[in-house]
């Protein structure tokens, strides 16, 4: 039987006197040694024990590597017939393990990622694929940089060229390269690194693991990669906090820009009525509002239902007095078209037209709050976020379902949004639409 063990190979320090740990493999006088990628200090080992001591930094998340560098073997072994396990010699399970692994080494990031945006956009999701084109452009980056740096030691490429330039030769030169296979947790580390250096924010680096961790889990279900190789065991993103530090507004604020004169500022006035719609409709986002049909507003405009476009949960509650009273200007002055707001110009308009209009009126909103934030006296800018943020407070405040709106709206998983919101009776949402605006 094959025995297999974590050790460090003491005759092997580098010029930093750190000792690689390999995966030994033995059966009688026979031994093999799988490197694990790993280093550490020879006294930072535990001989006895197989693993790091504590005095290692981050040694809980190393161990963790090692042991499942250590299963994954393990368990390739122990899937062998009994007979196969007592007869095969540890040059041949070597060979046979790995012949698996190159099979992984051939699927491309690159080509998944442009199949995988090709089927967004075929399934009218242009803004869920933008996402995955920054992606895609982002690794790129971080792929070919080194690459850029040694072409510019070597004097082939100018400094003063531009980045599509120094690219192009990047690519040229066989610079952008990736499988699934390099994909392991040192990659996703030095990734995030890259991304730091780029004064990424732990919201952004978040969007880009978690897309990463799609692929992975859309590849393993279709059989591409083995789910040994899914390095999203050990490399957690929920560590990943959002750092934007969103401000709810008082009740009074809130008043303050529902009641903002626009006759003196008409061009604010569709900005200001969709904060407030948004306020008063439990912080609807908006694209849902650019959507938002005129048919979506039911019971002689006293009722709302809409699907919302992120999570896909259905949503229907009573439209408070302020809500109401947008949604009947709106439907009087109405432009022609079946959306509720002026947003969407026309009908029948397909994905990519509308992500292109979201993405140009969406810099205008936002551009717009935050006059709207100087002309009523609010000491922060103003996002369509804060409509949200402030959404939840208030009704914290009120002592209206708090755990509920708590876990709804606590920003990290929209989907406990409608799982909780599910549970509440009609009757609770209604009340809690309805006191939204009172003192």
């Amino acid at each position: 039987m094959i025995k297999f063990k974590l050790v460090v190979l003491k005759h092997k320090s580098d010029s930093n006197d750190l000792y690689p740990i390999y995966l030994r493999l033995t059966k009688g006088k026979k031994q093999k040694y799988i490197n694990t990628g790993n280093r550490c200090k020879f006294n930072e080992w535990n001989e006895n024990e197989c693993k790091l001591k504590k005095e290692r930094k981050n040694y809980k998340e190393i161990n963790i590597a090692l042991n499942e560098i250590l299963n994954q073997w393990t368990n390739k072994y122990y899937t062998l017939p009994i007979e196969k396990r007592e007869l095969i010699n540890v040059d041949d399970f070597v060979d046979y393990a790995q012949s698996e692994k190159k099979q992984y080494q051939r699927l491309d990031f690159f080509e998944v990622i442009e199949t995988k945006i090709s089927n967004l956009i075929n399934d009218g999701k242009v803004g869920t694929s933008n996402s995955y084109k920054d992606l895609k452009n982002s690794v790129l980056r971080f792929i070919i940089e080194p690459k850029i740096e040694t072409l510019k030691k070597e004097g082939k490429v100018s400094n003063s060229s531009s980045y599509e330039e120094l690219k192009d030769k990047a690519l040229n030169s066989g610079g952008a390269k990736l499988n699934f296979e390099n994909i392991n947790i040192e990659w996703l580390k030095k990734y995030e690194s890259h991304l730091r250096q780029r004064n990424c924010i732990d919201g952004g680096i978040s969007v880009r693991m978690r897309a990463i961790r799609t692929l992975f889990n859309e590849c393993i279900e279709l059989g591409l990669i083995s789910h040994d190789k899914y390095p999203f065991k050990t490399y957690k993103i929920a560590k990943l906090k959002n750092e934007k530090n969103v401000r709810a507004l008082q009740i009074e604020d809130i008043k303050k820009i529902s009641e903002l004169d626009t006759n003196k500022y008409p061009e604010l006035k569709l900005s200001k009525d969709l904060f407030t719609f948004s306020y008063n409709t439990g912080g609807m986002n908006y694209k849902d509002m650019m959507l938002l049909k005129r048919e979506n507003i039911y019971n002689d405009n006293n009722r709302i239902t809409y699907i919302r476009s992120k999570t896909k949960g259905v949503f229907d509650f009573k439209l408070n007095a302020t809500a109401k009273e947008i949604v009947e200007h709106y439907k009087k002055y109405s432009i022609g078209t079946e959306y509720l707001f002026p947003i969407l110009l026309k009908d029948n308009l397909t994905p990519t037209q509308i992500s292109n209009r979201r993405h140009k009126t969406i810099s205008k909103f936002n551009k717009d709050l935050k006059t709207i934030g100087v002309l009523c006296n609010i000491d922060f800018d103003l996002t369509s976020y804060v409509a949200r943020h402030s959404f939840a407070s208030n009704l914290k405040d009120k002592g209206i379902a708090t755990d509920v709106i708590s876990e709804a709206l606590g920003h990290q998983n929209l989907n406990i949004t409608q799982r909780y919101l599910k549970r509440l009776e009609n009757e609770v949402i209604d009340g809690a639409m309805d006191s939204l605006m009172d003192f």
